[in-house]
């Protein structure tokens, strides 16, 4: 049930397991790469009730490369918030890195650059034109250094 899914999450957070968790390859030496010409953000849905765990994650993980942490609104849980896609038009965010269809596909709509990568939970037949597909973070890098001058937000 939702229900359940919602306690197992929270336990896996607040039993510590998440900082088992490894991040995905390559994304710890392609953010710092990005962020020499970046500034580097994250949104993220996960719930409030375990934003002492992510942040303790993000910052154990990439070491001061995100400037700041935002809290989305999370359809799951009905937590309060604004969107991802909303946050991303007030802040100018130049691109979208998610894993999360849904969101993607929210912030394609409201003209947002969004990189998918490409997981089993995200399948979908079709993408919007502004959503790329990508298969992981060497892939991710790749496509943005060919990118032309942004906004320096991502």
């Amino acid at each position: 049930t939702r229900e359940e899914a919602i306690e197992k999450v929270d336990n896996y957070a607040k039993l510590g397991h998440i900082h088992y968790v490894k991040p995905l390859e390559y994304s710890v030496e392609c953010i710092k790469k990005l962020k020499e010409n970046n500034d580097m953000i994250v949104i993220t849905s996960r719930p409030l009730s375990v934003k002492k765990e992510t942040e303790k994650w993000i910052n154990k993980n990439f070491l001061n490369l995100f400037s700041k942490i935002y809290y989305s609104f999370n359809k799951v849980r009905k937590q309060e918030g604004k969107t991802k896609e909303e946050i991303c038009l007030e802040l100018d965010v130049d691109l979208l890195i998610e894993d999360n269809i849904d969101h993607s596909l929210d912030a394609g709509r409201a003209g947002i650059k969004v990189l998918l990568i490409d997981s089993p939970w995200n399948k979908s037949e079709s993408l919007h034109k502004n959503i790329t597909r990508v298969k992981g973070w060497r892939e991710i890098l790749k496509i943005i250094e060919a990118m032309p001058l942004c906004k320096n937000k991502l």
